[in-house]
Protein backbone atom coordinates (compact mmCIF):
# COMPACT_ATOMS: atom_id res chain seq x y z
CA UNK A 1 0.00 0.00 0.00
CA UNK A 2 1.18 3.25 -0.23
CA UNK A 3 2.93 4.48 2.79
CA UNK A 4 2.67 8.71 3.68
CA UNK A 5 4.70 11.11 6.03
CA UNK A 6 2.37 13.26 7.62
CA UNK A 7 3.47 16.77 8.45
CA UNK A 8 1.06 19.50 9.97
CA UNK A 9 1.63 22.81 12.56
CA UNK A 10 -1.31 24.30 14.50
CA UNK A 11 -4.76 22.68 15.07
CA UNK A 12 -2.23 19.18 15.27
CA UNK A 13 -4.62 16.69 16.97
CA UNK A 14 -7.82 18.09 14.28
CA UNK A 15 -4.88 17.40 11.48
CA UNK A 16 -4.02 14.37 12.44
CA UNK A 17 -7.65 13.04 12.55
CA UNK A 18 -7.96 13.94 8.86
CA UNK A 19 -4.82 12.63 7.51
CA UNK A 20 -5.92 9.76 9.68
CA UNK A 21 -8.97 9.52 7.84
CA UNK A 22 -7.42 9.88 4.24
CA UNK A 23 -5.27 7.22 4.90
CA UNK A 24 -8.03 5.19 5.84
CA UNK A 25 -10.06 5.64 2.82
CA UNK A 26 -6.91 4.98 0.61
CA UNK A 27 -5.23 2.04 2.16
CA UNK A 28 -2.52 4.23 3.13
CA UNK A 29 0.32 3.73 5.88
CA UNK A 30 1.49 6.62 8.21
CA UNK A 31 5.27 6.14 8.59
CA UNK A 32 5.93 9.36 10.57
CA UNK A 33 4.60 12.39 11.74
CA UNK A 34 6.25 15.64 11.85
CA UNK A 35 5.66 19.36 12.79
CA UNK A 36 7.36 22.56 12.89
CA UNK A 37 5.84 24.45 15.27
CA UNK A 38 6.12 28.40 15.38
CA UNK A 39 9.52 28.00 12.80
CA UNK A 40 8.71 30.57 10.32
CA UNK A 41 9.54 29.15 6.71
CA UNK A 42 12.52 31.12 5.26
CA UNK A 43 12.97 29.18 2.33
CA UNK A 44 13.09 24.94 1.48
CA UNK A 45 14.93 22.81 4.01
CA UNK A 46 15.19 25.64 6.44
CA UNK A 47 12.85 24.48 8.78
CA UNK A 48 14.03 21.05 10.97
CA UNK A 49 10.76 19.01 9.93
CA UNK A 50 11.34 19.72 6.85
CA UNK A 51 14.12 18.62 6.72
CA UNK A 52 13.48 15.38 8.57
CA UNK A 53 10.74 15.25 5.78
CA UNK A 54 13.28 15.36 3.16
CA UNK A 55 15.94 13.02 4.30
CA UNK A 56 13.06 10.35 5.28
CA UNK A 57 11.57 10.66 1.69
CA UNK A 58 15.42 10.32 0.67
CA UNK A 59 15.64 7.12 2.65
CA UNK A 60 12.95 5.69 0.77
CA UNK A 61 10.73 5.15 3.67
CA UNK A 62 7.72 6.80 2.02
CA UNK A 63 5.49 7.68 -1.73
CA UNK A 64 3.90 10.87 -0.75
CA UNK A 65 3.72 13.72 2.19
CA UNK A 66 -0.04 14.02 3.01
CA UNK A 67 -1.36 17.08 4.56
CA UNK A 68 -4.65 18.24 6.04
CA UNK A 69 -4.38 21.40 4.34
CA UNK A 70 -1.43 23.09 1.31
CA UNK A 71 -0.55 25.77 3.60
CA UNK A 72 0.51 22.93 5.94
CA UNK A 73 3.63 21.94 3.98
CA UNK A 74 4.64 25.86 3.38
CA UNK A 75 2.26 29.02 3.00
CA UNK A 76 5.37 29.77 0.25
CA UNK A 77 4.45 28.54 -3.07
CA UNK A 78 8.00 28.66 -3.83
CA UNK A 79 8.90 26.08 -1.14
CA UNK A 80 5.36 23.73 -2.88
CA UNK A 81 7.14 23.95 -6.28
CA UNK A 82 10.36 23.20 -5.19
CA UNK A 83 8.72 19.69 -4.04
CA UNK A 84 7.02 19.09 -6.86
CA UNK A 85 10.37 20.14 -9.23
CA UNK A 86 12.08 17.75 -6.84
CA UNK A 87 9.79 15.03 -7.44
CA UNK A 88 8.43 14.59 -3.90
CA UNK A 89 5.10 13.48 -4.19
CA UNK A 90 2.24 15.02 -2.02
CA UNK A 91 -1.87 15.53 -1.36
CA UNK A 92 -3.27 18.62 0.09
CA UNK A 93 -6.73 16.59 1.28
CA UNK A 94 -8.65 19.88 1.53
CA UNK A 95 -7.90 21.43 -1.89
CA UNK A 96 -8.41 17.87 -3.66
CA UNK A 97 -4.48 18.37 -4.68
CA UNK A 98 -2.35 14.97 -5.31
CA UNK A 99 0.71 15.91 -7.32
CA UNK A 100 1.70 12.09 -8.17
CA UNK A 101 -1.43 13.21 -10.45
CA UNK A 102 -0.28 14.59 -14.06
CA UNK A 103 -3.08 17.27 -13.68
CA UNK A 104 -2.44 18.29 -10.51
CA UNK A 105 1.27 18.89 -11.21
CA UNK A 106 0.15 21.06 -14.60
CA UNK A 107 -1.96 22.67 -11.82
CA UNK A 108 1.36 24.10 -9.87
CA UNK A 109 2.83 24.88 -12.56
CA UNK A 110 0.14 27.06 -13.36
CA UNK A 111 0.60 28.64 -9.89
CA UNK A 112 3.98 29.02 -10.06
CA UNK A 113 4.44 32.16 -11.49
CA UNK A 114 2.04 33.86 -8.60
CA UNK A 115 5.19 32.41 -6.38
CA UNK A 116 6.94 35.67 -7.43
CA UNK A 117 4.78 38.04 -6.25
Amino acid sequence: GLETFAIGVDSLAQQRMVIGRWADKHGAGIVAQDEDVLVPDVGPGARPGFRRLLQTYQGGRFEAIVVARLDRISPDLRTINYLAEEGLPFVAIEEGLDTRLYTDRLTLRLLAPEAGK
